[in-house]
């Protein structure tokens, strides 16, 4: 017997009235009156939200709130809307391993353990074989780059920060490579 499942709709936590999330995943941006420009109230139409993907895979939507954008994972505003989370865990998984199968029955609440042990039963963790460094598809710095970090903040005077904006990278990254928790092969 097939069961059809119907499309219900929920507030986001901290943007009610502003959004509402579906237990398929969708993201609503509900009409309301807002103020513009010149101090004028002005309708927002009833729309559905874009998404994009990002760099890990996961669907990406953004709110705006106060004259704030903020960009939220959607699986996590499904988690908050529509799944208790009694043990307060902070990571959502996705059962299937799929990111982007952002259904309610799809995703659970878990702890960042039980979220990687689940991607490894999955086979979904391939650490050894991935890409370090430069040959990484995501990697702004070259070998001889992360070198050169090393030594001019070894050597001179530089802080982190004004070595973030040399390479035109975060100040994060730097402390990274610096404290060898990123680029540790060189």
């Amino acid at each position: 017997m097939n069961i059809i499942k119907l499309e219900s709709w929920k507030d986001i936590p901290n943007y009610e009235g502003i959004y509402k999330v579906s237990n398929c995943g969708a993201i609503l941006s509900v009409q309301r009156q807002a103020l513009a420009k010149g101090g004028k109230f002005r309708i927002v139409p009833e729309k559905i939200m874009s998404f994009y993907t990002d760099q890990y895979g996961y669907i990406i939507t953004g709110l705006c709130k106060n004259s704030l954008v903020k960009n939220k994972k959607v699986h996590r505003l499904v988690a908050l809307a529509f799944i208790p989370n009694p043990h307060n865990k902070p990571s959502i998984n996705h059962k299937d391993g799929n990111k982007t199968n952002n259904y309610v029955d799809n995703l659970e609440w878990v702890t960042p353990q039980e979220n990687t042990d689940h991607a490894n039963h999955l086979g979904l963790l391939n650490f050894i074989n991935a890409p370090k460094g430069e040959n990484s598809g995501s990697s702004i710095l070259k070998n001889k780059d992360v070198l050169q970090i090393r030594d001019i903040y070894l050597t001179k005077n530089i802080s982190k920060k004004e070595i973030s904006k040399l390479f035109n990278v975060s100040y994060t990254a730097i402390y990274k490579i610096i404290n060898r928790i990123t680029w540790k092969h060189i």
